[in-house]
């Protein structure tokens, strides 16, 4: 299967960190802000091979297509510090 997750937060909360980290398995201590980003990872969920998009969203909502990206997430996953 594959599953879309949003990452949503406000603008330094670290969702690029988060992002990088989960998918490539980096540590980016300063990345550059975002515009929009994906990240594309295979992992294994009770025993079953998934695949994982991951949309690092803008948190000043740049994008004029941040509206119908959202709409195509699975999931949404909200980081706040």
């Amino acid at each position: 299967p594959l599953y879309h997750l949003a990452l949503c937060g406000v603008e330094g909360v670290g969702k690029t960190t988060i992002a990088i980290q989960f998918a490539h398995q980096l540590l980016v201590e300063s990345p550059d802000p975002t515009m929009e980003d994906e990240y594309r990872k295979t992992c294994t969920v009770d025993q079953l091979p998934c695949h994982l998009i991951l949309l690092d969203t803008a948190s000043s909502f740049y994008s004029v297509f941040l509206e119908q990206r959202l709409r195509e997430a699975s999931y949404f996953v909200f980081i706040f510090d």
